[in-house]
């Protein structure tokens, strides 16, 4: 389901929550069979070509760890603090 307002509502829960001063996470399902930021050509891709099990991108404003597989929710949440996680 595409266009349905469903980040605009997680939007919304998120101000809303931050606005009560509350620490907020949330956790973004992406449903497209092709989606990877790990992809052939990239220096991380190398990397994982090369033997590394786990590769982390740090970049100047974020850092992502690509993972080989897809982590169960229960898993992805051992990684929060936060007193609120937004699925």
């Amino acid at each position: 389901i595409t266009q349905s307002g469903k980040t605009n509502t997680v939007e919304k829960i998120i101000g809303e929550l931050s606005g009560r001063c509350y620490s907020v996470g949330s956790v973004k399902d992406i449903h497209f069979e092709a989606f990877a930021i790990d992809t052939p050509g990239t220096n991380t891709y190398r990397h994982r070509q090369a033997g590394a099990s786990l590769v982390t991108a740090r970049g100047l404003k974020e850092t992502d760890i690509l993972f080989p597989v897809s982590l169960s929710i229960e898993k992805i949440l051992e990684f929060y603090d936060q007193d609120w996680v937004v699925l």
